[in-house]
Formats: structure tokens, sequence, C-alpha cells
């Protein structure tokens, strides 16, 4: 958003702070008389253009604004810089300009009516009371969407399909094929260098001929090597009008504290989607996002994604994640980090093919849907001994081959992870755990029962345990005043169980 002004006598005289009007005072500096706010600490930078008061360029000028009546006024600063240095006139022009940082941070340009290629054409700008704000922005509001959420979390049990559920998006699938979908994950070693970039060895070709000639055709060299979050980052800046996503999997088995490092103060987003709080980038980064390529061609196109040595999330990238509860422990999130995301529970239900029809995946050798029937019945068992969501199992726990779960995949996979994620700290103690023994005594299912002699899966064991928890699983009513439709509401509770 720009505000362009003339500049008047008042504006230079001794004495007189700068004035502005009550369009300027709401609609740019977003002055809240309303709330009876009366007075802000703001910054102002220096802006040289049209070849002009280069030497300048970059000065900070940091002061106040003022509330009077419905207008504000701004310190003296700021005048006597244009009028002392600039050499300021009358009727001269000064552009200001927001830089998305809540309106405490501007920039400032000017332009003397000497300048006869440009002022005439800047003036025009001007309405009749020699003033005016605008927007070179709104188009691209309406070009792109920023009301879906820039940063959030799907969160739930292992296998609810978080993961699908993002890659199924449909922005998600057109960033894709644009190749503006850019993904890590998280673990325990990484750090900030891993997610952002850092300087690492490299070969490439020599450049001295003489050592080639000599037989040595490349050489160890240091590049800078942008990661996930650099990539994502630049690849947003420079394509202003397309939706960027960097997705994080399983966002906290890393310490976020030690990757994210100082970004964390970018996660912040003003009421338009950029960072309200820039930071400014550290001298290995910076000089990678100024430079060029191997083409030569600039590595970020959109220099505002560096404006003044300082890095500002855009309202074009959207950083999504995915996070196991089951795995909440490993390391903790902290709620300044917390309230940073918008957070999107992933339910257990029930998979769905592509054309929206129930799954009925079956354990092998257990029968029909007796997966589906299985999930529910562990749940019951988990909810009671745990009273927790977080070991629960979801429907992608393990995936199917042509619609079948081997029972090596179930007993090596599921099994494992109930005895030794589960029920290992909460005790065996449930009926599912219970088979006949000799002399029909009932016995405790042990892990290694599981296996024969020979290391190959022993069924009988495993169908008694299947059969054990499938017991648990919540019974379904049939609609017995809708005997035709009795398969398809039994189906549909299954699925919201």
């Amino acid at each position: 958003m720009l505000y362009v002004r003339k500049l008047f006598t008042q504006d230079l005289r001794d004495g007189k702070q700068i004035a502005f009007p009550k369009e300027a005072s709401y609609s740019f500096f977003s002055f809240d008389y309303i709330n009876g706010e009366e007075d802000r600490n703001v910054r102002f930078t220096f802006r040289a253009c049209f070849d002009q008061f280069q030497q300048y360029d970059g000065r900070e000028i940091n002061t106040r604004l003022y509330a009077a009546g419905s207008e504000s006024r701004m310190d003296g600063q700021v005048k006597a810089f244009i009028r002392d240095e600039l050499n300021a006139q009358v009727n001269d022009l000064i552009i200001f300009k927001t830089k998305g940082t809540k309106n405490i941070d501007f920039e400032f340009m000017f332009v003397p009516k000497s300048n006869k290629l440009y002022y005439p054409l800047l003036l025009k700008l001007t309405n009749s009371e020699n003033h005016s704000v605008f927007s070179f922005e709104e188009q691209l509001k309406d070009k792109l969407d920023v009301n879906a959420p820039l940063q959030q979390i799907f969160y739930g049990a292992p296998g609810t399909g978080k993961s699908h559920k993002i890659k199924d998006d449909v922005d998600v699938k057109e960033a894709d094929k644009k190749n503006l979908v850019f993904r890590t994950t998280f673990h325990p070693d990484s750090d900030y260098s891993t997610f952002v970039g850092a300087y690492k060895p490299t070969m490439k070709p020599v450049a001295d001929k003489y050592k080639a000639v000599a037989g040595k055709d490349e050489e160890i060299t240091y590049e800078f090597i942008p990661q996930a979050f650099l990539q994502a980052y630049i690849a947003a800046w420079n394509n202003p009008e397309e939706k960027v996503f960097l997705v994080i999997e399983e966002i906290n088995r890393g310490n976020c504290a030690q990757i994210f490092g100082d970004l964390f103060q970018l996660l912040d987003r003003d009421d338009r989607g950029f960072s309200e709080y820039p930071i400014k980038a550290d001298r290995d980064l910076a000089k990678y996002l100024k430079g060029k390529d191997d083409q030569g061609i600039d590595v970020l196109i959109n220099k505002d994604g560096i404006k003044d040595e300082k890095l500002q999330l855009p309202k074009n990238l959207f950083i999504w994640a995915t996070m196991n509860t089951s795995d909440q422990s490993l390391f903790p999130i902290d709620s300044a980090f917390k309230r940073r995301w918008d957070w999107v529970y992933t339910p257990i239900a029930q998979g769905k093919d592509e054309n929206g029809n129930p799954m009925k995946w079956q354990i092998e050798g257990q029968g029909e849907n007796s997966w589906w029937t299985f999930i529910q019945g562990i749940n019951e068992v988990i909810d009671v001994t745990t009273h927790s969501e977080d070991k629960k199992l979801g429907f992608f726990f393990c995936k199917a081959q042509d619609g079948v779960i081997k029972k090596e995949t179930f007993v090596n996979k599921v099994v494992f992870y109930l005895w030794n994620d589960v029920f290992k700290v909460y005790g065996f103690k449930s009926e599912i755990f219970d088979k006949k023994g000799k002399d029909d005594k009932t016995e405790k299912i042990t892990f290694k029962s599981f296996y024969k002699d020979d290391g190959s899966v022993n069924e009988e064991t495993v169908s008694v345990f299947v059969k054990n928890v499938m017991a648990k699983a919540p019974k379904v009513e049939a609609n017995t005043d809708a005997p035709n439709e009795s398969e398809e509401i039994s189906e549909e509770s299954e699925t919201e169980a």
C-alpha cells in the first residue's frame, strides 16, 4: 500500500509537525482513534529512487506518530531530513510505503518537482486534495486465497492418514504439478542447517585449465546448499501469484526450537499473511539470497525477500505439518510454538477408496473387513487401559496388498507395536491376551507365541488374538425398519465409530 502526498508550506516550517489527514491516518497508518490510541513508535526507512539521493539510501529514522483530532502528526526527524538534507521544497512529493509489519515499519521516497520525467506522472496519482492512498496488491489478493491456514499441524493417532490428507488437498495437488511443494521430515538429528541450509563441500570442475591438463579435472569447493525451508522460501518470493507449500512430516520428532532457531519469529503473520516481525539474515544466508545460481540468474528474483538484509515470510508460503500423538513425548512442543499454528485433528475412521467406498481390508485368513473390526476392538481396549488417544491405531497403520494384510506384516508391525509401545507399559491384564492352554486352563499369549520354532508365523495364535480383539469391537445394531438398507447402515455406523 502506498500513500502519495504533496508537501505544503506548514510541512517544512520551523516548529510545525508533518500532519496526515483523516484518510491517510485511518486507511494507511491505521491509527486507532476509536480505542484511544494516542501515539505509536514507528520507523521510516528512506529509499532512493530514479537515480537520485543514492547516498541516503537505507537511512533509518525512528520517530513517533501522535493523535491530533481525526488526524495524526509525526515528530520532526523526518521533516528535518527531507528539508535540510534532501532540500525539499513546497509541492515536492513524498511517498510512503507499508512494509507489512503491522503499522510500525514504513519506507518513504522523495520525488522533487525538478524531476521532469517522473514528477508529473506521480502527481497524477494524487486527488484534488493533493494526496492519495492506494494499493497495488488488490489484484493479487483476488487471485490468491489467503484465508486458507498458512500454518497448520495435522495431528492424530498413527495411521489415520494425516500425510495423505495433505497430499490429497486440492491446492497441494495443484502446487505439486508446478514443483512448488517442498517436503522434509524431522528427526532427532535435524537442526537449523539441515532445515535451512549451510555451506557444504562439493565437487566442481577445475577452473584452472593447467590443473585440468595435469589430469585433475575436479576439485573440492564449498558452496551454500539450500534445504527445504530455503527452497520453499525462494520459490514463494519468486512466484508471488502461486501457492507454495512447505510440508514437514513428523514435526515433533525433532527439536523444533533448535531446528527453527530465529525463524520461529517469522511464524507470526500479520493480517495480510506476511511475517509480522522480520529477522536479520545471517551473513552466509544473505549472501546466498543476493547472489546468482550456476546459470547466472538471480537466486531471489523478488528482492523483497531479502530487503534490508532481512527475512520475511510471504503470504503465499504455506507451512503444513503432521504429528503422531503417540510420539508427542519425543520432543515436547512448547505453548509459544503451538499457538502459532492451527491444529487439525485427524480422527480414526475406516479408509475409503478413490470412489468413496469403505475399504474392507482383511487380516490374512480372518475374513472380510476383519482389519477394521480389529482396529475398533483394539482401540476400545487401548482406551480402557490407557485412558488416552495417544496409542491408538489408525486404519492405515499398515498397508494391505490387494486388500489383504499379510500375517507376517500383521505380527511384525501391529503385534510388535502393541507389545512394545502400548501394553508393555500398562500391562497385559485384558482378556484379549487370554487363550486356552493344556488341560483347558487359561494362559497368557506371549509375543514369542506368535512364532513357531522355525521362525514362521504361528497362525493359530494370530487367529486367537484377532478373534479376542474383534470381540471387543462396539456392536452395531441393524435397523429392522429398513432391511434392504441394513448393510449400508452398518457400514456407515462403522465408519463413524
